[in-house]
């Protein structure tokens, strides 16, 4: 099926990219990295076929090898998020600063401010570095930016909790809720910074919703169980 696309696709990289991951699975790293490569001749800006060779870099131990590709590629296209995020979240596994992991993140804010995941990864980052303050005052600018999208609003949810916020975190989830109304992780969300603020029957009912959603959330169904136990039923 590949060699049929390559034939009508010659001067694409989809091809090559899907060879690289075929062989990938068949344990063919050598053959794997040739196509990878031969992808990335076609297309220099094609991302999946960078990450996949960066992968292939840090499986082999040579984090700087990954690094440079993530480099390379951005001073092709400055405004390639998906590559400054990958850079941000390779820099800071390896041994990148705060603010050099901070900094690439902004970047990527900045380089499309119409995007949630940028903007969700910044406020987690704040978060993991204790910096509650600045996260809070980066996911309230995110959500009025860009107030439609539910990943946002949850994370300005999960900020003012961790800031000891909780009216306003419940007030978060709740519209998340809403925005969300199928989905049980709001509702897990908001069952816990209600157990958080001490109102154990606002948070037994989110609880029960989401079980209506979705009977089997063994998280749900322990959570449940641990009011019960508490008020002593």
């Amino acid at each position: 099926a590949i060699d049929a696309m390559e034939k009508k696709q010659a001067d694409k990289p989809l091809a090559a990219n899907l060879r690289g991951r075929t062989l990938l699975a068949k344990q063919d790293l050598v053959g794997a990295r040739k196509s990878f490569e031969r992808a990335q001749t076609i297309d220099p800006t094609y991302f999946p076929a960078v990450a996949s060779l960066a992968a292939l870099d840090l499986v082999e131990k040579k984090p700087e090898d990954a690094k440079k590709r993530f480099e390379a590629l951005v001073a092709k296209d400055p405004k390639n998020v998906q590559a400054l995020l990958a850079l941000a979240e390779l820099r800071s596994r390896t041994g990148g600063t705060k603010e050099e992991v901070g900094e690439l993140i902004a970047k990527a804010v900045a380089a499309n401010p119409l995007e949630a995941t940028p903007r969700v990864m910044q406020i987690d980052f704040l978060l993991r570095s204790n910096d509650v303050k600045q996260a809070l005052s980066t996911a309230q600018a995110a959500v009025a930016a860009l107030p439609d999208s539910a990943e946002l609003l949850g994370a300005l949810g999960r900020t003012q909790q961790a800031a000891g916020d909780l009216n306003q975190a419940i007030s978060s989830f709740s519209k998340l809720v809403t925005m969300r109304p199928q989905a049980v992780q709001p509702l897990m969300r908001l069952a816990d910074a209600q157990m958080a603020a001490k109102d154990k029957n606002a948070a037994a009912s989110s609880l029960r919703k989401a079980l209506d959603i979705k009977p089997d959330l063994l998280e749900a169904q322990r959570g449940l169980i641990m009011i019960e136990v508490d008020a002593k039923r």
